[in-house]
Formats: structure tokens, sequence, C-alpha cells
């Protein structure tokens, strides 16, 4: 077994870059796309390829001129383990960007530590066993939160693990609800309305048979739970059950088809409201009962001591890959570069101001059809490069082409948003 430990920048600039570059390099490191793109999810015969998984973050404290400090990030091979080091190194007394409230490491997608409030100047210490490494090519880096919202990044470092990978095992769980039936009785006299749902479970079930027929990975285990079993206390000890299970190199996928809420809030009080996943038995009479039942997305000023669905997979160290099915959902990747996290690495039926519709034709979510046809009897149609494998960048254009010819709503569903005008952004849509 070998280990190689050497410096890594994502981009020409780190203190330029606001958007992934979309090289060969950056696709394997993975992106997170609208309706679009899972990074080397290879499926040429449904054959799952490994990936590390990155996020693009929208504020850099690095493009102002002056920054207060940088990270500044070393690692060093201690036999079975990696000795890493950070610490925040002052360069001016600019105080424009703000000062830093949490120092982590992330070993690819997997948040290894965080520090809250860290010294800047002080050396922040962590051990990482090699174990806790990826075959193959691996990213350590270190990523800096700060008050004013913005953030900095460490240049990454490479890791690589020369050793041969035996096997591999696939953990799906897989969530579908129609049913809003407890949550539009407690919505009664509420800003939030919620009606239900047809294909959610049919499309949550599809595709746990799709991961289930996975050829090329040994060990294959995939739950779905659909409507009053799919509350937020079972989805995530479900998710920490599989994460008890898995190691660097297996897998994890994850779906969700259903109804998203973010909780509305009124202009003077300063902050926007908690985006959340609801699950049947959602309490929408008030936020903290919305919060208590339903599965926020990042964390929320009004939830500290309660863990998010990003936290909970950024803590998974193995591979993710994160579907969702539901209106307006290219807002889940807006929280997940607003709090600094890296992947897991998503695809999301639309952007956060377009409805996701369900097709009667299809009996499922248009995105589901179109995503569970490029898996199976439409595969060399996606397959552009004709090579057997289906990269992210083919998954893309194929969900690009396709769901506008099977919608039967595709002018609406591909609109601007401004044909929202007019319509409640708090009402749920079925």
């Amino acid at each position: 077994m070998k280990t190689n430990l050497s410096s890594h920048d994502d981009s020409d600039s780190v203190a330029k870059r606001h958007a992934v570059d979309q090289t060969a390099e950056e696709l394997q490191a993975g992106t997170n796309f609208c309706a679009a793109e899972i990074p080397l999810l290879m499926i040429g015969c449904l054959l799952l390829a490994g990936f590390a998984s990155t996020a693009p973050v929208p504020v850099w404290a690095q493009e102002f001129q002056d920054v207060p400090f940088e990270i500044a990030l070393e690692l060093k091979d201690a036999g079975n383990q990696i000795d890493i080091t950070a610490s925040l190194q002052p360069k001016t007394t600019d105080g424009r960007v703000g000062t830093p409230t949490e120092l982590s490491i992330w070993v690819n997608d997997y948040q290894l530590v965080t520090w809250q409030n860290p010294e800047v100047s002080r050396l922040h210490a962590i051990t990482l066993d090699k174990a806790q490494l990826r075959t193959g090519s691996n990213r350590v880096t270190g990523r800096t939160m700060l008050d004013s919202g913005s953030q900095i990044e460490s240049e990454s470092k490479s890791v690589r693990e020369d050793i041969a990978l035996t096997s591999q095992k696939l953990r799906g769980l897989t969530i579908g609800i129609n049913e809003y039936g407890v949550s539009r009785k407690a919505s009664t006299g509420s800003q939030i309305q919620v009606s239900d749902l047809r294909y959610a479970v049919g499309d949550a079930v599809a595709i746990q048979q799709i991961l289930v027929s996975q050829k090329g990975v040994g060990d294959v285990h995939v739950e779905c739970l659909s409507n009053e079993s799919a509350t937020k206390e079972d989805i995530f000890e479900k998710i920490s059950k599989i994460d008890n299970q898995c190691s660097p190199d297996d897998w994890f996928i994850m779906s969700f088809s259903g109804h998203p809420c973010r909780w509305p809030l009124p202009a003077s009080s300063g902050r926007s409201g908690c985006l959340m996943l609801l699950t049947s038995k959602s309490n929408m009479t008030s936020e903290e009962a919305a919060l208590r039942t339903s599965i926020p997305i990042s964390r929320h000023a009004n939830q500290q001591d309660q863990i998010s669905l990003l936290e909970k997979l950024a803590g998974m160290n193995c591979r993710k890959i994160l579907l969702i099915d539901t209106n307006q959902s290219g807002e889940i990747i807006e929280e997940l570069k607003a709090n600094g996290l890296f992947g897991p690495t998503i695809l999301t039926a639309c952007t956060k101001t377009q409805y996701a519709p369900e097709v009667p034709t299809k009996a499922q979510g248009i995105f589901t059809a179109v995503l569970l046809e490029a898996l199976t009897e439409k595969f060399s149609k996606a397959d552009l490069s004709m090579d057997g494998w289906l990269s992210s960048r083919e998954l893309f254009e194929y969900c690009q082409r396709r769901v506008p010819e099977v919608s039967e709503v595709s002018k609406r569903f591909f609109s601007s948003k401004s044909n929202l005008t007019g319509q409640n952004p708090n009402k749920v849509n079925s």
C-alpha cells in the first residue's frame, strides 16, 4: 500500500472561483446541477464508478482585495495515519470580510472535523486514519465560514491511496410521499397549503427496483419508505444505520419524491425561513412544529439543537448521491452552497423557480421518468460516447433533451420565474 501527498488547486485561482470549471478533472471531482448531473455515475450495464464530490460556492472572501487571513493546511504521512494541521494566518487588519465562526477539514465530501469559533494563528490538529481514505485520489480541504456569510477555502491537498479495490457495497434509501393528510389538516389556517400527490410513492419504488438490479456491486441493499412510514425519525434512523455499514469506497444513494417547503417569514425578520422536505406527519401549525416534524435541509437559526439532512450526509464517509424530485428543488443546492458544505452530489428535478410536475401518461414525476429511462431502455441514446458508460455530462444532456419531450406541461416547467407571478410561493402545488 502506497500513499502519496501533494498539493492541488481546484481552479486557476481559488480567489476567483465562482463556478466549477467543467473540465474532465472537475467532473471527476463532482459538481451539483439542477435537473442535470451525477458526476461519474457510470451506469453502462448499471455499473458504478468512484468520484469525490465538490460543490461550487457563491460568496468567497478571497474576492476582496485585502483578505484578513488565509487557511494554512499541512499534511504529514505518519505510517497508518496522516497528521493534519490547519491554522488561520492573518494577512491584514481589514475586517470587512468578517470573523471566522468555524473551521472545518473535509476529506472529499466527508466532514472530518469542525472547530467552532477558531482563533486566528492557533494551530488546529487532527489525525486521519488511512482507512478513512478512498481508493485512488482523495482531496483534503480546509474551509472557514465567516459571520458575514462569506467563506474562505484552502488550497486542496491531494492524497492518493494506492490499494486494490476488492469490493463495494451499495446502500440505498428511496422515499416517496403521496399522502399529506396529517400535514393538510395541521395546516388549516396557516400560510402553508399542502396537497396530496399521485405518483411519488411509485417513483420511490421504481428507483428502488433500479438500484436493486445494480450490476458490478456484490452487496446491494435498498430500502423504500413511503407515506406514514417515512417520518423524520425513520429517515434519519435509516441513514444512521447505513452510515455504520459503509466504508469510504461504498455507495449511498438517496432519493426523495414529495413536497418541499420554505417556512414563510416576514421581511422584517431579516432572515429567510428554513427549507424543509415535508413528511406525511409534518405539522405546519408553526415554524417550530414544522422543524420538529419535517426534514430540514440545512441548519437553521431556530433549530440549532437538531441536525439537518445535509449535515447528516456530510458525516457519512462514503460516496453519496442525492436525487430530489420536488417543486423548486434547486433551492437545495443553494442551501448546500450557503452553508459551506462539500457534496453530496445532488441531482434535482428543476431550479429553485420551477415546478416538477407529475405526468399522468407516465404515472410518474417527469424527472424520475426521464432518469429511469436513461438508466434502462434508453441507455444507448443517453450514452453518446458509446463506451458503455454513462457519464455525468451524458446524463445531464439526456435529461435536458428528454424532459421537454415527455412533459405535457413543458412550457410551464421550463418557463422563467416570471410565470410564478401571482402565485403564492409558499403554496405547495401538486
